[in-house]
């Protein structure tokens, strides 16, 4: 196959931080390229694992956007695209720099008491994520089941109808309801920040989240930044637990969260009530509702002296 120049200009955006969920306090490396070699023959199967390595390292903390990590991610690629000879698409820096949420959580702790005495401890990443918006709170309170964590009317759907939750941590499922309702449908209800709100709203002052027990198979527990509009509550503790540990909270209970889901789908009716445990949890968090953060943009420069002026966007 005959290779020939590229014409058009090629420009490369990197946006490194979608994915990220999590920023804690420890130094950072500075990376240094030795060797660097221009073009195509910079890229190797080495080189292309090297810059995986790193990117997906945990010295880089989950490359949150708006986070030190982030930034060190940022430094990296620019780097690299300088060293292959790719040039800025707009002035001297390969940085578009913008603002975004962005939340560093320091600590996170979460225990539950039973009424049998029992204390149970919940431990981060085996038991429990933070959802990526969590916010900062030491509260100890009873846990309300609350369904779906969904309020809406117009939905002819109401968890929080008939059910007191004020000081009280909400225990909903994470997915929303599996059936269609009646009204304008679910939308974003029960995506983690509305779900919140709602909590938030009926005097909720932590929400414990489980994936729904009767799919097959649940949903795996994660961290995610994706918690959907509104208003962010830096104040209020938010997790995902695993149903493992949710059924070790629930243990002595008089039904268990399969049955109570199997109820609500067949119903179409809350069935929220007040479950005899305590839970505490302890998180401190730093919210930053506009943190510095950029992409990072690069152009290959073509060679026609026409069609060097359009240009192609990866």
């Amino acid at each position: 196959m005959k290779q020939t120049a590229l014409k058009s200009g090629l420009i490369l955006v990197v946006l490194m931080g979608l994915f990220g969920w999590w920023n804690c306090s420890k130094p950072l490396p500075v990376v240094f390229f030795k060797d660097a070699e221009p073009g195509l023959k910079h890229i190797t199967a080495a080189g292309l694992r090297e810059d995986v390595e790193f990117l997906s390292s945990p010295v880089l903390e989950g490359r949150q956007a708006g986070t030190r990590g982030y930034n060190k991610a940022a430094e990296y690629v620019a780097q690299r695209f300088e060293e292959i000879g790719l040039k800025p698409v707009a002035g001297n820096s390969f940085y578009q720099p913008f603002t975004i949420e962005a939340n560093t959580i320091h600590t996170a702790a979460c225990r539950a008491y039973l009424p049998t005495g029992q204390k149970l401890v919940f431990n981060l990443g085996d038991d429990f994520m933070c959802r990526g918006f969590c916010g900062s709170g030491h509260v100890t309170a009873p846990i309300v089941f609350c369904g779906y964590g969904v309020s809406s009317p117009e939905n002819g759907y109401d968890d929080y109808a008939n059910i007191d939750v004020d000081g009280k941590i909400v225990l909903v499922f994470k997915q929303a309801p599996p059936w269609q309702p009646k009204g304008p449908g679910w939308g974003e209800l029960s995506v983690a920040r509305p779900m919140a709100n709602a909590a938030k709203a009926h005097g909720a002052v932590g929400l414990i989240m489980v994936s729904r027990p009767n799919d097959n198979p649940p949903a795996k527990v994660i961290g995610s930044v994706y918690h959907g509009p509104g208003a962010a509550t830096p104040d209020f503790p938010q997790i995902h637990l695993e149903l493992a540990a949710a059924r070790e909270l629930l243990a002595g209970q008089e039904i268990t969260l399969s049955a109570l889901q199997s109820q609500i789908d067949s119903t179409h009716s809350a069935a929220s009530r007040a479950l005899n445990v305590t839970v505490e949890m302890n998180f401190e968090v730093d919210y930053d509702s506009t943190a510095p953060t950029m992409n990072v943009a690069a152009m290959l420069e073509g060679s026609d002296p026409e069609l060097k002026n359009e240009y192609v966007i990866l």
